[in-house]
């Protein structure tokens, strides 16, 4: 895997300098170019002139940032998105690792393919990008604001570490845990009978129990990587 991961970190800069298309690979990457092209349809004639960028943390398993987006001054913005949420891999050596073992990437595939069926409130997406050979995403999403998260990191961190798994306490508010239950339920209901699980292992092996269906158990976790 140390292997893999140096390999993608030193062979990405070169693959990038070949591809037709500009992605950014890291939130210095993104451009007013790049958001004029890809919030094409959002933006109605509108034209992007500048932008600012606010970093968040999401944990370990990508870069993120919220997006501010400022127009021209004349421009007709009512339904234009002034803000958005921009996902993408890791740079380092630690992220690419955790992008190749927890297969990351494959949260594109689920806008790309899974998304519109789904039972959950999820936003809108308006651009994905994974590289077929390093793994490397970049998504952008709808700006869920002013929606809150359940549990920031640092809410996690703090009580769950080696040294206070069994001493603290945590609470969230029931009415906010059954809402997202009944959610979760409607998700994994969708998809619980038989038929539906082997259509899904049959056309879409990317998924984590594709593998698994097919190897009668053998598998557990592999799945391939498009």
């Amino acid at each position: 895997l140390l292997v893999s991961a140096l390999t993608i970190r030193v062979s990405s800069p070169i693959l990038r300098m070949f591809r037709s298309s500009h992605t950014p690979n890291s939130l210095d990457d993104i451009t007013t170019t790049w958001l004029n092209k890809v919030l094409a349809k959002q933006r109605n004639e509108a034209t992007i002139q500048s932008f600012s960028l606010e970093e968040f943390d999401v944990g370990k398993t990508s870069k993120s940032g919220r997006i501010t987006i400022h127009y021209g001054t004349s421009d007709n913005t009512n339904n234009a998105p002034k803000t958005a949420i921009i996902k993408m891999t890791r740079i380092d050596i630690e992220g690419i690792i955790l992008n190749l073992v927890l297969k990351l990437y494959r949260e594109v595939l689920f806008y790309e393919e899974l998304a519109a069926e789904s039972q959950l409130n999820i936003p809108i997406c308006y651009f994905t990008s994974c590289d077929s050979l390093t793994g490397e995403f970049c998504i952008l999403l709808e700006d869920a604001a002013p929606a809150e998260m359940l549990a920031t990191p640092d809410d996690i961190r703090q009580h769950y570490t080696n040294e206070t798994w069994n001493t603290n306490s945590w609470s969230l508010p029931l009415n906010d845990l059954e809402e997202m239950c009944s959610m979760i339920t409607k998700q994994h209901v969708q998809y619980c009978s038989q038929d539906t699980v082997m259509r899904m292992a049959n056309t879409r092996p990317w998924l984590m129990f594709a593998n698994l269906i097919a190897s009668g158990g053998k598998d557990l976790g592999e799945s391939n990587m498009m």
